[in-house]
């Protein structure tokens, strides 16, 4: 072997060696990162945002920065990225927003598979159907067999007109038939003040959101919509364990560069973001909101993302909720 090959192989051998994705995408990145975060500071899409920034540092060596552009529920933040350059240095940290805007909007200033490059989830997180103590209601099935029994069926309340937690409740109806009438609030406290008030008669919610009063006998859970129970409440059964075959409705908080961004940087990047997420520190925090880390490769994550946008853009034309 000549000493040139032995230096290459060498230098190969290095750089598999090397921790996180830097064998991946030599020289990246080589200046700042700019991570955008299409919403306000301080929610939970922020926090893991600024959770990977911070460990990029540590890995890179190079300054990461958090950017927050709000407005029009996560559309000026993406489109802000979808227009930057295809280098990996200006990312976007969203949440599920981003496939619901895709399947309820149809003048999107952007397109979500076509403009970005999908890159890594984050995490997962699952809604929670939820009734006050005093309900006769203690199952999905009892709910199911309830709404088609009442004259005028079933309230169900939700954070917002198009957000999670409305779909959540129009995936179910579509799925079983249930005769349920959707309330839309503006966010999650004023739904769980009426549904503990007893002016709403059911709703769906973030599970962490409302741990309190579960625990102290305020309300109770009926099921989860993911495809496994949750940690923090491993009693509370989900859709499917309760016969609603195919159901599945999870929050997720992920990461998408613009179209064309390497394969080597991509690579890299998903590595970097699902370590972050898999640290102790990390595994504690998101055990303690009922939050799942996601290990999705970003060929899985794109099949992933377009299944969502298939999904809720068949739900939003059935529930006629498209803009």
């Amino acid at each position: 072997m000549t000493l040139k090959k032995t230096l290459l192989a060498a230098c190969l051998t290095l750089a598999t060696a090397l921790p996180g994705g830097a064998a991946l995408a030599a020289g990246y990145p080589d200046k700042m990162v700019t991570i955008v975060v299409p919403f306000p500071p301080g929610g939970l899409t922020d926090l893991i945002g600024r959770r990977f920034a911070h460990y990029l540092e540590k890995q890179t060596g190079q300054t990461v920065v958090v950017e927050n552009r709000a407005g029009a529920s996560g559309q000026v933040g993406a489109q802000y990225v979808a227009r930057q350059a295809a280098d990996g240095h200006t990312l976007l940290v969203t949440a599920t927003h981003f496939a619901l805007s895709q399947a309820l909007r149809k003048d999107l200033p952007y397109d979500a598979i076509k403009d970005f490059t999908p890159v890594a989830m984050f995490v997962t997180s699952p809604n929670m159907l939820a009734v006050r103590s005093d309900s006769k209601i203690n199952s999905l099935q009892d709910y199911i067999k309830a709404s088609k029994e009442k004259s005028g069926g079933i309230s169900f309340g939700s954070s917002g007109a198009g957000g999670s937690t409305h779909l959540s409740g129009e995936l179910l109806k579509f799925k079983t038939g249930a005769d349920i009438t959707h309330v839309p609030y503006k966010g999650m406290v004023l739904q769980v003040n009426d549904l503990i008030g007893g002016q709403l008669e059911s709703g769906f919610v973030d599970p962490s959101s409302v741990m309190q009063f579960l625990e102290t006998g305020r309300l109770k859970a009926l099921g989860v919509t993911s495809p496994e129970r949750v940690g923090i409440l491993p009693d509370v059964p989900t859709f499917r364990e309760q016969g609603v075959e195919g159901y599945e409705a999870q929050t997720w908080i992920a990461m998408l560069g613009p179209a064309g961004l390497p394969d080597e940087i991509t690579k890299s990047l998903n590595q970097w973001a699902v370590e972050s997420m898999q640290t102790p520190e990390a595994q504690e925090y998101l055990k303690g909101i009922g939050n799942q880390a996601s290990n999705l490769k970003p060929d899985e994550f794109r099949e992933r993302l377009q299944q969502e946008i298939a999904k809720w853009t068949d739900v939003a034309e059935k529930a006629n909720i498209r803009e």
